[in-house]
């Protein structure tokens, strides 16, 4: 089995962040809820999640605006 890169600790409370957020609202976040918690630009945001993707962590559904999965 393929060992997954680590993320960073930003990487790492953002997915922790989705995570939360599903829990609790039973949906995933916008790009743009995120980038707002952790008051980043949202292209920022896009550049770290997709990192967090292509390190393994989650999946991102184009063209939808709740299309993220945490794997």
């Amino acid at each position: 089995m393929k060992r997954r890169a680590t993320l960073t600790a930003k990487q790492a409370r953002i997915l922790a962040f989705i995570k939360r957020h599903i829990k609790k609202h039973k949906y995933p976040p916008t790009v743009r809820e995120i980038s707002d918690h952790y008051g980043l630009w949202w292209s920022g945001c896009d550049q770290h999640l997709a990192l967090i993707e292509r390190k393994g962590y989650l999946r991102r559904i184009p063209n939808t605006a709740r299309g993220i999965v945490p794997v």
